[in-house]
């Protein structure tokens, strides 16, 4: 990869930092009255001065690079190229994320049985408009939900017993990968400025994480104290970082760096063997710089470039390298410092994601966490040597490129399998129902999800799209129903 070439190991900064002071309980274990003091944007308790996990060092080469690159962005005018491969991912899980939908609604009803009265409460939810019934939506998906009557009239719906199956597997992997999840919540905090982020935020990618759906209102926090505290903000509670741990703040980038220099100094050694020479160890591999260094973008296939836009992307990649890790608090937004920096928490925070891909509205909650620009979109269109933005759907996804080979995930964790078996699942009901005459469910809003930032202007104020621990609820796609020649001709 491009980045990896021009970024070395050495480039990013390990940010050691001392644990953050005892002084950020959320509450005091008496019950008292709380004081709630304000820390740049966010409110803490009993605590009156800026939150930092590691102190910046006024010799740190990293700094010292930060006062020199003072460089306003030049922007390299990149026109989007469509790449049909990862469109078509999006466009595969329409019908998986309707299911997801109505998973999500069943799973908190007593005994996962719902009535379809109480559904067509959740018409908006579902996207559902006009005359659109509920019953023909659950008829889409026989193998995952079962309709069947009781009394003369009332109609209700559940799992089958497949679909019942995974959810089980769901639930046993969630808590498999709980230390998963864990250390990539405290990764998270670790990149964001003051090293907390607000719950609110942090439900919209939960799903992307590998967190449970209720990791805020369960014991999931509170069973992992030694990493985290509660504060409050404007949002409502405020995670912050408990400890900060040195050996957790290496990015993906600086990890494939390393591995692609062990590499090559691995095959120098074995040649040099092979051939009965003798390798001191002044003039090894590491201690010398590549024979060969040749600037070079990694863009996709077919991708057209005007010459000085290419030069402006080789430019930036020659640009210090600030770890996603290390403090970004001084970046001036208007730099391509800043941008750089920016590229490189995207790149990170996709690392952490199940399927490395996200909605790019999500990246838009973060910009204050993490000082993106207010055009973020752009800034991703820009760089498609890293990411490919999707259109599919009314909200926008961005993916890792390095991490596809055309539509398929080159490694896969077990909740994205799971959610391949779930999908299979859903693709076994009637393939010629279609979607069409149903609104795109990325505009539905969602039941519970709270507002977030007003003054983000990709906000949306609901999360539909992860409104279901996901990468699991695809596979209770269809629907086995009883037909009851008596049943009465209403419409729910």
């Amino acid at each position: 990869m491009a980045l990896q070439a021009a970024v070395p190991a050495a480039a990013f900064p390990r940010t050691d930092g001392p644990s953050l002071p005892s002084s950020f309980l959320a509450a005091s274990a008496s019950g008292a009255p709380l004081e709630s003091v304000a820390v740049g944007r966010h409110s803490f308790f009993g605590c009156s001065r800026r939150l930092r996990c590691s102190p910046p060092s006024t010799s740190s080469p990293v700094l010292q690079s930060r006062r020199l690159v003072t460089t306003t962005t030049t922007t390299a005018v990149i026109k989007r190229k469509k790449d049909y491969k990862l469109d078509s991912v999006i466009q595969g899980e329409k019908k998986l994320k309707r299911v997801l939908k109505l998973k999500e609604l069943l799973v908190k009803q007593p005994g996962a049985v719902m009535s379809l009265r109480d559904l067509g409460k959740h018409r908006r939810y579902l996207g559902l408009t006009g005359k659109k019934r509920i019953i023909a939506l659950l008829n889409m998906f026989p193998s995952v939900f079962q309709v069947y009557e009781e009394g003369s009239s009332a109609k209700y719906f559940r799992f089958t017993a497949e679909a019942k199956k995974q959810f089980l597997e769901e639930k046993r992997l969630h808590k498999e990968m709980e230390e998963v999840a864990v250390t990539k919540l405290r990764k998270l905090l670790m990149m964001s400025i003051d090293k907390s982020i607000a719950i609110q935020k942090i439900k919209h990618i939960r799903r992307e994480l590998g967190l449970p759906d209720d990791f805020a209102t369960s014991d999931f926090l509170s069973s992992h104290c030694q990493y985290f505290k509660l504060g409050t903000c404007g949002l409502g509670p405020l995670l912050i970082l408990e400890e900060w741990d040195p050996e957790l703040a290496v990015s993906a980038l600086e990890k494939a760096a390393r591995e692609k220099v062990n590499a090559r100094l691995e095959l120098e050694l074995d040649l040099a063997r092979s051939l009965g020479e003798e390798v001191e160890e002044e003039e090894s591999v590491a201690a010398r710089a590549p024979r060969f260094q040749k600037k070079v973008l990694n863009l996709p296939k077919g991708q057209q470039i005007k010459k000085k836009d290419k030069e402006k992307l080789l430019k930036f990649q020659e640009l210090p390298a600030i770890s996603p890790y290390g403090d970004k608090s001084d970046l001036n937004p208007s730099t391509a410092e800043a941008e750089k920096a920016a590229v490189l928490v995207v790149h990170e925070l996709l690392s952490l994601t199940s399927e490395k891909k996200i909605l790019v509205d999500h990246l838009t909650h973060f910009r204050r966490d993490f000082k993106f620009s207010q055009k973020i979109r752009a800034m991703l269109i820009r760089h498609p040597e890293y990411f490919y933005v999707s259109l599919k759907g009314t909200r926008d996804s961005v993916f890792l490129r390095e991490a596809y080979e055309n539509s398929e995930l080159k490694e896969k964790d077990p909740l994205v399998l799971l959610k391949e078996r779930m999908a299979e699942l859903v693709a076994k009901g009637r393939r010629d129902e279609k979607l069409d005459d149903l609104s795109d469910d990325d505009d539905s809003e969602g039941e519970d999800e709270d507002a977030e930032d007003g003054d983000d202007e990709d906000w949306d104020e609901y999360d539909d799209e992860e409104r279901f621990l996901g990468l699991v609820g695809k596979e209770f796609a269809h629907i086995s129903r009883e037909k009851v020649a008596t049943a009465p001709r209403e419409r729910w």
